[in-house]
């Protein structure tokens, strides 16, 4: 039976992807985004009733999914010859040479793996673009999804906090993560429907960030809860960056300003009424010094525990990436799980890789390190600039969601898995380009009217 839902879920997820990237461009995206959402719950409740597998197939199918949109993308390969995709296509050649090196220093699954969490976000954000034909109905549907899941994983995130369910216990148990707390009410950080903080933190910083730049007013609600379970991830990094990319939104967007500055004060106003008046005190009391710890540690960073163990991170990671200037390859570092070559090396000293700006060089060498990273930060800064079929509120929406995740890089990488999705798919919807009103192609142009006289014969 485990066997079943193991393999049944995956398979049955990429189906679906298969019969919908075709014909219902919208509901793909929608239906990529929500598995990349829930899989990892699945997989817990999954482990918690059939024991736990520390390899799980299930964690596969959002990325299967995803990968799936590279049969378009080759369909359509006619439209690649476009600028705005350049970035894009530098990343996946970036991501293919660090494959091709990784096939030589690691394991085959490992390298799969790790292929598909970096190649499969941008292979996504290329069906986005080359389908620019369903480009709004895509963003209706994005902005669907992600209201209706924030809210869903925002309230679970709370549940998690105040009483982790079973799987969620069994889970931290056996994955031993020490740094997202204990399996006991009020002492998690909060994960939710994700499979650690940071990746959740990642998902909600370029997640709450869209929903804010959108005009539906039930999102408020996801708003609300999103941001309890953002905070209470513990994320730094994250809090970080959403906040720079909360300026973006606000400075680029005054409509968005004006639209969503009262109702936020409000929002806060109420909050912090209501959360003084809970009646349990103790809980309170335990929110507030464990959220407050770590807010104080943003301004004493030197006293900070991961900020020490950083400092002695940062030239070991440099002596690896002199001696291997083509980079470890795809597979070297922390793999679904799984430890790669350079992780296990690092591991042995009491270091644990939690640098992005350092894992993109060491694995895809200096030359491809830095064409992935002048790509990611040019499709940013293309977008500042692009037209798009969403409008301005909903491209400044897009363009800080990119922004808050790219601001994160030297965090953590962001560019695998659900933070790779939401940053390439923010990208994508930021730089459709629109044909300006009453402007017609020359094919679409009507052929000029001839007047021929007719000739009198004297």
């Amino acid at each position: 039976m485990r066997q079943l839902f193991s393999v049944g879920y995956p398979a049955g997820a990429v189906a679906i992807a298969m019969l919908l990237q075709q014909s219902r461009p919208a509901w793909y995206v929608a239906w990529t985004l929500a598995l990349f959402m829930f899989s990892p719950f699945v997989r817990r409740v999954i482990d918690a009733h059939y024991g736990w597998d520390p390899q799980s197939p299930v964690l596969l199918a959002p990325l299967l999914a995803a990968a799936v949109a590279v049969l378009t993308v080759v369909r359509q390969s006619s439209r690649l010859d476009d600028t705005r995709m350049l970035p894009l296509l530098l990343a996946g050649g970036a991501v293919l040479g660090g494959a091709i090196v990784g096939v030589f220093v690691s394991p085959p699954a490992l390298v799969a793996y790790a292929a598909l969490s970096w190649g499969a976000p941008i292979a996504l954000g290329l069906y986005v673009m080359v389908r620019g034909d369903a480009h709004r109905e895509v963003d209706r549907a994005v902005g669907r999804v992600l209201i209706g899941g924030v809210m869903v994983v925002g309230c679970y995130g709370l549940l998690q906090y105040v009483a982790p369910p079973v799987w969620d216990r069994v889970w931290m148990i056996e994955t031993r993560m020490d740094s997202i707390g204990a399996p006991l009410p009020l002492r998690v950080r909060v994960f939710s429907t994700l499979n650690a903080p940071g990746p959740l933190a990642q998902f909600l910083s370029a997640a709450l960030l869209m929903i804010l730049a959108r005009r539906e007013r039930v999102r408020w609600g996801s708003v609300a809860v999103g941001s309890a379970a953002f905070i209470l991830s513990l994320a730094r990094s994250a809090w970080l960056g959403a906040a720079i990319g909360l300026i973006v939104l606000l400075l680029l967007g005054q409509r968005t300003l004006r639209r969503i500055a009262l109702p936020l004060v409000l929002a806060a106003g109420v909050a912090a009424v209501a959360w003084q008046a809970a009646p349990n005190g103790q809980a309170r009391l335990t929110v507030e010094r464990t959220v407050g710890a770590r807010i104080t540690t943003l301004g004493t960073l030197s006293l900070d525990e991961s900020y020490r163990a950083r400092r002695y991170l940062v030239p070991v990671v440099l002596a690896d990436i002199r001696a291997h200037p083509l980079g470890r390859g795809l597979g070297a570092t922390l793999v679904g799980g799984a430890r790669g070559l350079a992780s296990a090396r690092l591991a042995d000293q009491g270091l644990y890789m939690d640098n992005g700006v350092m894992e993109i060089v060491l694995v895809l060498g200096w030359l491809g390190g830095a064409a992935f990273l002048l790509s990611a930060a040019a499709a940013v800064a293309h977008a500042s600039f692009a037209p798009s079929s969403v409008g301005r509120a909903g491209r400044v929406g897009y363009l800080a969601a990119a922004t808050a995740l790219l601001a994160q890089v030297a965090g953590g990488t962001v560019f695998a898995g659900v933070g790779g999705a939401m940053f390439w798919l923010a990208v994508a919807l930021a730089n459709h380009r629109v044909q300006p009103a009453g402007r017609a192609t020359l094919a679409a142009r009507p052929a000029p009217r001839t007047i021929v006289a007719a000739r009198v014969e004297p």
